[in-house]
């Protein structure tokens, strides 16, 4: 009877902890290595997929459709797939739209390239809205064909996100992408970054492109994903400085993000005001020194930030790992529940195994993925998830786990971030 109630506990405290309870939100970042793929999961409190979108898809399909078979779903089906931008640790992964290994309904790209030689159906994945053939750069055509075959045969459409009939790329730029509405919640994706325009001051759309700076990171596509109250920042490889190849847009968005979000206080005290706050990002470019700036990273008040990948390129950079370490949440209040923190810095497969993150003012978790040359296979993905329910059009609350190299999975802490 005793050893009955002890498994009574543990599960009812493990149900609770992911929030499978009920409706709710999750955030995969998927350890691909050296490269970004990200899945964003919406069920319903049967804990059945009530919508799915595809982010990137790593330095290769193998490690994304692994890590989908153990801990997604048997539904390859998304809403939407996503590319934020044309490098080969972003994009590889999406080649199984090829032969159908994973699907999607719509395509988010950042066009500039004519798929006429690559499909049957070319008018499915008309180019990028507004119309733009001529890139600065040429499109890796393994992709071009990919998406070409997926036009073809499995069903898959540009989709369309803004009403304007005018070839103008900028308008872009504060476009919503609707995913789905539970209740009076809406969740979706708000566009605050594109081809080098930028979300700033009093949203107004400023155009940081440099055609004397050449980085394909430059072009990004950079998002805000919302559910009521929660908020979390997902910006590909923008760039945080004007220096060799690389713009700075990060600068410029702090003032997109204070449009965007003028109310965020304190969990228990709601005395200050922290306009342009998110909950949670994941870092820009790998945690590179040309991105994640300190005015950004600091305007944030973050409780969470994931960086992936960069182990075969030395990231995260040090200097990016002292800006995290004197960032400041919003509810930095100390709590005594033991799992229960302020901010939690989280690396999938980084150059280092140990960071020094250490701080005393802030209840903080770090965790850290291993990094063998020799294995490869070794590191960490972490879920996020957010419960949907009344509460979270005025507090956001969630919390994260991690799943280790063999499928392993351990809670990693609960987050009272704000109130509104």
């Amino acid at each position: 009877m005793k050893l009955n109630k002890i498994t009574l506990l543990i599960t009812l405290l493990l149900t609770v902890y992911t929030g499978v309870l009920g409706q709710h939100l999750e955030i995969h970042h998927i350890n691909v290595h050296d490269g970004d793929a990200t899945v964003i999961r919406i069920l319903n409190d049967q804990n059945m997929l009530i919508a799915k979108v595809l982010i990137d898809g790593g330095v290769s399909k193998d490690y994304l459709l692994n890590y989908l078979r153990a801990n997604i779903d048997n539904e390859y089906k998304f809403m939407y797939v996503i590319l934020t931008h044309y490098h080969n640790d972003h994009y590889n992964g999406l080649t199984a739209l090829g032969d159908g290994s994973i699907q999607a309904n719509y395509l988010i790209d950042l066009g500039a390239y004519d798929l006429t030689p690559y499909t049957t159906n070319p008018t499915s994945l008309r180019n990028i809205q507004p119309a733009d053939i001529n890139g600065p750069w040429s499109v890796n055509s393994r992709y071009l064909q990919a998406i070409g075959n997926a036009a073809s045969y499995y069903s898959l459409s540009r989709y369309q996100a803004m009403n304007f009939d005018e070839d103008n790329t900028s308008r872009m730029v504060n476009t919503v992408i609707p995913i789905t509405t539970i209740g009076n919640i809406d969740v979706k994706l708000t566009c605050v970054a594109a081809w080098g325009f930028t979300l700033g001051n009093l949203g107004r759309t400023i155009d940081n492109w440099d055609d004397r700076r050449t980085s394909k990171n430059n072009a990004s596509l950079a998002f805000v994903l919302e559910a009521g109250a929660f908020r979390y920042f997902l910006g590909g490889d923008l760039g945080g400085e004007n220096t060799g190849s690389y713009i700075d847009q990060e600068t410029t968005l702090i003032g997109g993000l204070r449009y965007l979000y003028l109310n965020a206080q304190n969990f228990i005290d709601p005395i200050y005001n922290f306009p342009g706050h998110v909950c949670g990002f994941k870092a820009n470019h790998h945690g590179s020194s040309h991105s994640n700036n300190n005015a950004f990273v600091s305007s944030l008040n973050t409780a969470i930030c994931v960086t992936s990948g960069g182990a075969k390129h030395g990231l995260p950079d040090l200097n990016f790992i002292s800006y995290l370490k004197n960032s400041t949440p919003i509810s930095a209040w100390q709590s005594s529940v033991s799992n229960e923190y302020d901010q939690g810095f989280y690396f999938t497969h980084p150059s280092r195994t140990s960071y020094d993150l250490v701080s005393f003012n802030i209840k903080r978790i770090v965790n850290i993925g291993n990094y063998y040359e020799e294995e490869e296979d070794r590191g960490w993905s972490y879920v996020i998830t957010v419960p949907i329910n009344n509460n979270l059009l005025k507090t956001s609350l969630f919390y994260v786990k991690k799943i280790d190299y063999d499928g392993t999975e351990n809670p990693m802490g609960q987050f009272k971030c704000h109130q509104q």
